[in-house]
Parts: structure tokens; C-alpha cells; sequence
């Protein structure tokens, strides 16, 4: 299993500075980790903001490290010439699954583009051998995932303040 296992994350790499068509206007870029510094002013707001609402710590800073060091991948959506959305994604491998994980989302106009998102996520995971796609959000973003099911909920407590 784990010759299977660092295949797909070989199959994930060679999509590296992939464009595709999303819908009539948008694309979709898989930016190469060499080039994530050029992209980051763009989009750093739109990381951070996702970050600052996650319940793991995240940071626009430590998803920099991932995306620029090929543990995650980064994704921008572009709408003519306009950045307007991104996505952080990572591999992420179970006993008898692996998955395609969606840590960060975010940016303009989302409704334009979400649907076409979802159709070529799933299409690229199906490609490099993931065989489940999960994300993790606020339950306001179920409208975003209508045909994904809640496989789970996740019950967190800050425990900072508690007294040992």
C-alpha cells in the first residue's frame, strides 16, 4: 500500500502549473510551489481570512510553508484577468482511503464559481487516485457542499483558560 500511496502524490505533482477551464470566464490554476511568492500578494488576504475562522491554528503564514514546500497544494481561481478565488488542498492517507482535503476556500463571487470548482476537484482527485474528498467548515458552508454528506462533526474546546 504505501508504493500506492507516494504514486498518487507523484500523479498530484505532475499537474504542476495545470490550467482548466471553469465555466465560461473563470480558470483555475494549480500554481507551482515556485512560484507561490510571486502569487501570495494576491492572495494572502484570501488565505488569512479562511484561516482566522479555522479551528486548527492555521495561518496564512504556515499554509505558506506547506504550499511553497509541495505538502499542500495551491489552487487561484481567475476570472478574466482578476484574481478572484483560492484553494488550498492536501493528500491525506487513511487505511483504506485517500483523500482529497479542502483546508482553505475562499474569495469573490463564490456562487459564479463553487459549482465548477467542485466538478474539476472531484475530476482531478478521481485522476491522481484519491478515492473521498473532505473539507472542513463552519456549517454555513454546507450550501457550498449541497451533495456532500456530514461523514462527521467535529466538537472542539478551546482549552486555554482551563485550569489544570
Amino acid at each position: 500500500m504505501p508504493m500506492e500511496q507516494n504514486g498518487i502524490r507523484d500523479r498530484a505533482r505532475e499537474f504542476i502549473s495545470t490550467t482548466a477551464p471553469l465555466g465560461q470566464s473563470c480558470k483555475i490554476v494549480l500554481v507551482n510551489p515556485t512560484e507561490v511568492e510571486k502569487f501570495w500578494p494576491w492572495i494572502e488576504d484570501y488565505i488569512e481570512k479562511s484561516a482566522l475562522r479555522s479551528y486548527t491554528g492555521c495561518s496564512a503564514d504556515s499554509l505558506y510553508v506547506e504550499v511553497a514546500s509541495t505538502e499542500s497544494q495551491l489552487w487561484i481561481i481567475v476570472n478574466e484577468d482578476d484574481i478572484t478565488g483560492v484553494m488550498v488542498t492536501s493528500i491525506h492517507e487513511y487505511p483504506k482511503k485517500v483523500a482529497l482535503r479542502i483546508s482553505v476556500i475562499g474569495g469573490e463571487n463564490m456562487k459564479e464559481w463553487m459549482d465548477d470548482v467542485h466538478h474539476f476537484i472531484e475530476t482531478w482527485a478521481m485522476k491522481i487516485g484519491c478515492s473521498l474528498i473532505e473539507a472542513f467548515g463552519r456549517k454555513g458552508w454546507a450550501k457550498y457542499f449541497p451533495d456532500y454528506d456530514t461523514g462527521c462533526v467535529v466538537f472542539t474546546k478551546e482549552l486555554k483558560d482551563r485550569l489544570h
